[in-house]
């Protein structure tokens, strides 16, 4: 099974490309985990030029919040916020991913939501 790449643009509602018809769009899902050799869109993140350490805060409130607010500050002006986001939601890694905390995504997931049965 071939899986898509995300490294592309993601397209909205108000796109230009949205409203061009899709012949493949009922046969690939909307989210999809990259293959391990198909994160290139990482070296394009705003965060590979600042300390890693800040994205990898010890905890999730007190004091570790100027951190968590820091890295999401770094995360709001990234190109690459939605794949990043996208990435996060599939793999759950710990740190700040897509301007969310590993709770913040947990929290939100659908596995938490009831399976997302609301489609």
């Amino acid at each position: 099974m071939t899986e898509p790449d995300l490294d592309c643009q993601f397209t909205g509602p108000s796109s230009p490309m949205a409203a061009t018809p899709d012949p493949l769009r009922h046969r690939r899902p909307r989210l999809a985990a990259p293959p391990a050799d198909r994160t290139g869109w990482m070296l394009r993140g705003a965060c590979l030029r600042e300390d890693p350490e800040l994205f990898f805060p010890i905890s999730a409130s007190g004091p570790a919040q100027a951190q968590i607010g820091a890295a999401k500050a770094v995360c709001a002006r990234c190109p690459v916020r939605p794949n990043c986001l996208s990435y996060a939601l599939i793999n759950q890694p710990d740190g700040i991913w897509g301007g969310t905390t590993r709770e913040e995504r947990w929290r939100n997931s659908p596995r938490q939501a009831g399976g997302g049965a609301d489609v």
